[in-house]
């Protein structure tokens, strides 16, 4: 049954002030979801959704030979 206080996200389905829907994630979720989606499309070689091993060691081997001397990681005031 339809109910006058629900409304329709096609993301989220539909939301109403009952605590059984999910919440909206922050922009800080989405952004961390943004980069996890983007680490996985870039280094899982056999596309099963998750780093093996030899994958993660080529992540990690990418972080570290990085130069970072050009990016500004934070900004501190």
């Amino acid at each position: 049954m339809y109910h006058s206080s629900y409304s329709y996200d096609s993301t989220y389905g539909y939301n109403s002030n009952y605590d059984y829907y999910p919440e909206r994630p922050s922009k800080a979720e989405l952004q961390i979801q943004k980069y996890a989606n983007w680490t996985l499309t870039n280094y899982d070689a056999n596309k099963d959704g998750q780093l093996d091993k030899a994958e993660a060691q080529k992540l990690w081997n990418d972080v570290v030979s990085y130069d970072y001397s050009s990016e500004l990681l934070t900004n501190v005031d």
